[in-house]
């Protein structure tokens, strides 16, 4: 939610999109999430589904689901959306000066938003190239915790090698080697809307430092 394609808001795309609004996004409403589309025949259905399929009548359409949004969440969503604009400014200010200061360190990349897109920042996710940072992500990630700094080996297993869906994965032909490096190697940084400038750069010179004593830090995990 807040992303961007061409100046078009995500959300406008295609039949129906689909967007979370869990304690980690940009919006959020405690947990539950919002659909949008310009389909009014699957508004209604999607609509009266929320309510046991219900259109009112206490005859239900089809069996739909208990998933009604409550007033609280309801006011939450509201209120965080009127602050999106705000806290995406905020996002993209502290994503930017980790990626100006983390870019200088050698082994660590980020991923590139191309020209016409804007990103809501929801994750700043490092790239950990350990033959040239020094360690590798998960020992990146402990080092960290050391430090009292939270990190995330998020996007890890790659949904194809979790155990839910391994029935529908073949192991010779369903490789996906790009989607198992990354999702081996990248590491989520610290990043919330209200995040202060200081964590960002307190963040950064703890990498910095890490990566400097690489080394005796491996050492002492191993």
């Amino acid at each position: 939610m807040g992303s961007k394609y061409k100046g078009k808001n995500i959300g406008q795309f295609g039949d129906a999109e689909v967007f979370s609004c869990s304690p980690t996004k940009l919006m959020v409403s405690g947990e539950g999430g919002i659909l949008t589309t310009n389909d009014d025949e699957l508004k209604r259905k999607v609509t009266i589904g929320r309510n046991y399929g219900d259109d009112g009548s206490y005859d239900c359409e089809f069996a739909g689901m208990n998933a009604r949004m409550s007033e609280m969440q309801a006011i939450l969503g509201l209120e965080s959306l009127s602050n999106l604009e705000a806290n995406l400014a905020n996002r993209t200010k502290l994503a930017e000066k980790y990626i100006e200061l983390l870019s200088k360190v050698s082994g660590l990349k980020f991923q590139v938003i191309i020209e016409d897109c804007r990103t809501t920042y929801k994750d700043l996710s490092v790239y950990v190239e350990p033959e040239n940072f020094g360690l590798n992500r998960g020992q990146l990630c402990e080092a960290l915790s050391k430090e009292n700094i939270m990190s995330k080996k998020y996007f890890y297993p790659p949904l194809h090698q979790q155990r839910a869906y391994s029935q529908f994965h073949d192991e010779v032909a369903g490789k996906l080697p790009v989607t198992e490096d990354v999702s081996s190697n990248v590491l989520s940084v610290p990043l919330f809307s209200h995040m202060d400038m200081d964590d960002v750069i307190s963040t950064c010179e703890a990498i910095e430092n890490i990566q400097k004593y690489a080394g005796e830090i491996k050492a002492q995990l191993q």
